[in-house]
C-alpha cells in the first residue's frame, strides 16, 4: 500500500516542478483505476486457479503416497507370504526325507523278508525233491527186489516187516 501511494505522488511531485501541463496526472489516475478493476475482477479467479492447482497437485501426491503405501503393505504380506511358504518348503523337504528314508527302511526289510521267504521256500523244495528223491530210488530198488521173481514174499510177511521197522 505505501509502494502504491509512493508511485501515486511521485507523478505529481515531478509535474509539479514544471510549469508545463501535461496529461500524466490524467494518464496515471487512469492506470491505478484500470489497475484496480483488473485487480478487483482478475484476483480471485486467479487466486482461485492457484489454490485449485495447489489442491490438484496435493490429491494428486496424497494419491501417489497412498499407491506407494499401499505397495510397500503388498510388498511386507508378499515377503511374510515367502517366508510363509519358504518354510511350508522346508517342511516338506523335511517331511518327504523322512517318508523316503522310511520307504527305503520297508523296501529293505520287505527285500529281506522276501529273502527269507524264498530261501525257506527253496530249502523246502530241495528237502521236498530230495525226499521225492529218495523214495523214488527206494520205489525202484524195491520192486527190483521184489518185482522179480527172485524173491517171493507175500503180503502177510511185507505187512509183518513194516510193523516191525515202524515200532
Amino acid at each position: 500500500m505505501r509502494n502504491l501511494l509512493f508511485f501515486m505522488i511521485c507523478p505529481v511531485l515531478v509535474m509539479a516542478s514544471e510549469t508545463a501541463e501535461y496529461d500524466i496526472v490524467a494518464r496515471t489516475i487512469n492506470f491505478i483505476l484500470f489497475a484496480g478493476i483488473m485487480y478487483y475482477f482478475l484476483a480471485n479467479p486467479i487466486k482461485n486457479a492457484y489454490k485449485g492447482r495447489i489442491a490438484s497437485i496435493e490429491n494428486k501426491l496424497n494419491a501417489i503416497r497412498d499407491k506407494v503405501l499401499s505397495a510397500q503393505e503388498k510388498t511386507k504380506s508378499a515377503m511374510s507370504e515367502v517366508e510363509i511358504a519358504r518354510k511350508r518348503a522346508d517342511e516338506l523337504i523335511e517331511i518327504g526325507t523322512k517318508q523316503a528314508l522310511a520307504l527305503a527302511e520297508k523296501i529293505e526289510l520287505d527285500a529281506q523278508n522276501e529273502i527269507k521267504f524264498l530261501k525257506n521256500n527253496f530249502e523246502e523244495q530241495k528237502d521236498f525233491a530230495r525226499r521225492v528223491a529218495l523214495k523214488n530210488t527206494i520205489n525202484d530198488i524195491l520192486f527190483e527186489i521184489f518185482g522179480g521173481n527172485e524173491v517171493k514174499i507175500d503180503q502177510k510177511d511185507l505187512v509183518n516187516l513194516i510193523i516191525k521197522k515202524v515200532s
